[in-house]
């Protein structure tokens, strides 16, 4: 499995450099999506709507994301 996490500010452009890579990825792999987020957001059901792959969000509440990603990625 191959692992790429994107992080940074709001309005950095993130969704569109995700967009980039699974337009890529999906020619020789099987790309999925997981947004880890404190607010509501809607990037899961335009990339699954979009591309077709699985995709996911989880809110992270009062846990900082970059922790709550290392406890989803846990889970598995």
């Amino acid at each position: 499995m191959k692992l790429v996490i994107v992080a940074g500010p709001p309005s950095a452009g993130k969704t569109a450099v995700i967009r980039q890579i699974v337009k890529t990825c999906a020619q020789t792999d099987r790309p999925a999506y997981l947004k880890i987020d404190v607010v509501r957001a809607f990037e899961d059901e335009e990339l699954r709507a979009e591309f077709g792959i699985p995709a996911r969000k989880v809110y992270s509440g009062d846990l900082c994301p970059d922790h709550m990603g290392v406890m989803v990625l846990r889970m598995r």
